[in-house]
């Protein structure tokens, strides 16, 4: 085992983490998630005594809000194969018991973006109109009419309807990764561009503030980090209130005039509350240590500035909290464990074209009890637009007690380092993280781990490019894991669905321009090439990348004589909802990196 694993949680003793979804301080009720259950809970403002929403029996939860009241929830989900739906729950007056929920039917195609928030039943929704093209729509579950409000050949996403439910600001994709632009649009469907002037940058979905006269958001229009601006909806006039090193993060305060600013340095979250008028010396917040920390829509702040967080951190599952400024943290739901938290350690290593490549080292000076190098994992995240954040990574913690070193690598593509480095992997460009895998190997020995014994663990876009390294760079890997991963672009391309192709042309190259470059490189094409074992793990229910991406690699790898398994779930999607099935996955891919990582005897 690796020395200094005593005191810490095996991902076994966890109680179920929280996660915080919506307050009102006014009523001092609270809505939260337990992660482990999957249920929607109520509690009062202490968390103290959470008690279970009636839920619609099937399908996961993802997010809830009060609805004009604390007697009433609006609770948004989807199922297995991403099928949204919505339904209120709503506590009886004279009984004070809460009913059956109520669903709201959505039309065939839509998903739900934002909703009225005063008790109403009008839902802003997104449908997937076919041929790559998205509709904003205002639809009505009480009378069952669905009216568009803007129609759009690209990619419709994100929406937030202003306080007096006249308008709708919303995001529509941009022509290269991570960009859009935001619009706004009158509820009598009269829709215009706003931001940035030349027509897309990396964006987040803007908060209206409490007059409804402005927008805040983050941008990073004209530089490499997102800043928070202010933008004017009327004339499309914006300004910086806020920049940094870092990329910048911003919510509108309820009843308070002042902002939250989240900072994302390097994987870690540092909060503050800013004056916008001044926009000088942000306040700071004291968190219970390095690691991540999520608000709700519109936080707001108690007494002494009290603000509640989601917070986790490697070794710390999800929890709900209350900073304030110059306060020392505490913990508002069980299982806090702060002490059992440890640090990452980031390094970075140069490709061959001098593209230099963060790491994160996960257990840093940690070595096997009797010295040797440690058996390593590579891990690689999804998107490609996403980062390793430093949160509870439970499968992580099953290589640690079982010796394995690991390195969370955050190739190019990754966001949080800047908007050149996350556009040095588009399209066919996707092939070059093949240079940074190769200098994460070359390090591996320096950082007291076996480059002979290094495995490749990834999912989604972090899956395709195990495949795409496996193929490619054989003699390098000792075995690879693969979780709900594309095998073959092309192919994919054309059996995902029609508003994600043009989306994820952005990813993986365009099939009518590259399609040359992408057969040659895809994975499917070479896997006659894979020599090292490979566990593909998917779920048959997956909309995004179907389970005949892996069905295929498995068959052409097997009739080539190769090692492979394929482990499917039938009941599961693209991402895992069910946290019985994330445990038998977690215990599988251990299982399998354990045996292929064990040393041999000559």
């Amino acid at each position: 085992m690796i020395a200094g694993t005593a005191g810490r949680r095996t991902p076994e003793d966890r109680a179920g983490s929280w996660r915080l979804l919506d307050e009102r301080r006014r009523d001092d009720a609270v809505l939260l998630m337990n992660e482990r259950a999957g249920k929607v809970m109520l509690a009062t403002g202490d968390l103290q005594t959470p008690v279970p929403l009636p839920g619609i029996g099937h399908g996961s939860p993802l997010t809830a809000r009060f609805d004009g009241s604390a007697d009433r929830v609006m609770v948004q989900g989807e199922d297995a194969r991403e099928a949204a739906f919505m339904y209120t729950v709503q506590r009886g007056s004279t009984t004070g018991r809460w009913n059956p929920p109520r669903p709201l039917r959505l039309p065939p195609g839509c998903g739900p973006l934002d909703f009225g928030g005063q008790g109403e039943d009008g839902v802003v929704v997104r449908h997937h109109a076919g041929a790559g093209g998205t509709d904003l729509c205002w639809y009505d579950a009480g009378t069952g009419v669905c009216r568009v409000l803007h129609r759009d050949p690209g990619w419709v996403y994100g929406a937030a309807l202003s306080p007096d439910r006249r308008s709708v600001v919303f995001l529509v994709g941009g022509p290269v990764s991570l960009s859009a632009t935001v619009w706004v649009c009158d509820i009598d469907g009269s829709a215009r561009p706003l931001h940035p002037p030349n027509g897309h940058a990396a964006v987040s979905l803007p908060a209206w503030t409490a007059d409804g006269r402005g927008l805040v958001f983050s941008s990073a229009y004209g530089r490499d980090h997102a800043a928070v601006l202010h933008l004017d909806p009327v004339n499309g006039t914006h300004h910086v209130l806020y920049a940094d090193q870092h990329d910048i993060g911003v919510r509108v305060l309820t009843g308070d005039d002042r902002l939250l600013i989240l900072e994302n340095r390097d994987g870690a979250s540092s909060l503050a509350l800013l004056d916008p008028l001044t926009s000088a010396h942000p306040i700071p917040l004291a968190l219970p240590g390095h690691g991540l920390a999520t608000v709700v829509r519109r936080p707001e702040l108690g007494p002494g500035d009290e603000l509640r967080v989601t917070f986790t951190a490697p070794g710390l599952p999800s929890a709900v909290w209350a900073i304030a400024p110059e306060r020392e943290p505490r913990s508002l739901t069980p299982e806090a464990g702060i002490d059992r938290t440890w640090r990452p350690e980031r390094f970075h290593v140069a490709a061959a074209d001098s593209v230099r490549v963060p790491v994160l080292d996960w257990f840093p000076g940690e070595e096997r009890g009797d010295g040797r190098p440690a058996p390593a994992v590579v891990a690689l995240h999804g998107g490609p637009e996403q980062q390793w954040l430093l949160q509870d990574e439970q499968m992580f913690e099953l290589f640690h007690q079982r010796g394995i070193a690991v390195f969370a690598a955050d190739l190019r593509g990754s966001i949080g380092f800047g908007m050149h480095y996350s556009s040095l992997d588009d399209g066919v460009k996707n092939f070059d993280v093949l240079l940074d895998l190769e200098a994460v190997h070359s390090t591996l020995e320096q950082r007291g781990a076996d480059p002979r014994r290094a495995v490749l663990v990834g999912a989604s876009f972090g899956a395709y490019q195990v495949l795409l390294a496996l193929a490619h760079q054989p003699q390098l890997w000792a075995a690879g894991v693969a979780v709900s991963g594309v095998s073959d672009p092309l192919s994919y391309l054309d059996q995902t669905r029609p508003h994600r192709r043009a989306q994820r042309e952005l990813a993986y190259g365009s099939a009518e321009r590259d399609g040359a470059r992408m057969a040659e490189m895809s994975p499917l094409n070479a896997a006659a090439k894979i020599t090292s074992p490979l566990l593909l793990v998917h779920g048959a229910l997956d909309v995004r990348v179907p389970v005949t991406q892996s069905r295929e690699m498995a068959r052409v790898i097997g009739e080539a004589g190769g090692d492979v398994t394929l482990r499917e779930f039938p009941d599961e999607g693209h991402r895992f909802a069910s946290s019985a099935n994330r445990a038998v996955r977690n215990q599988l891919v251990a299982d399998f990196v354990t045996t292929h990582t064990r040393e041999t005897t000559t």
